[in-house]
């Protein structure tokens, strides 16, 4: 995730973003008492299901819609990718280590 939001988030932006991304435990405040509804109408069971079930989503999401960098992926704009790539400047490495 830190790979991809260097080659994603701007700079000026970053704080922000990876500060929501770790900072907002959502899912697990969800997770407990929604587990605990699927118990009491379901059976135990159902919260497996239910949780894979929504792994396997959203990682046929990730799959299809997130991509390296702005310049691999297909449906930016042109003034979106200029702008991204712009503002992050000389703050990715381009080559591999």
């Amino acid at each position: 995730m830190h790979s991809l939001s260097a080659r994603w988030i701007p700079a000026h932006e970053r704080g922000k973003f990876m500060v929501s991304y770790h900072g907002l435990a959502i899912g697990s405040a969800l997770n407990y008492p929604l587990g605990g509804l699927l118990i009491t109408s379901l059976g135990w069971e159902y919260v497996f299901y239910f949780t894979g079930g929504l792994s396997v989503v959203w990682s046929c999401a990730w799959w299809f819609l997130v991509h390296d960098s702005p310049a691999q992926h297909p449906h930016i704009t042109t003034y979106e990718r200029e702008y991204l790539e712009q503002s992050l400047g000389k703050s990715v490495e381009q080559k591999k280590v």
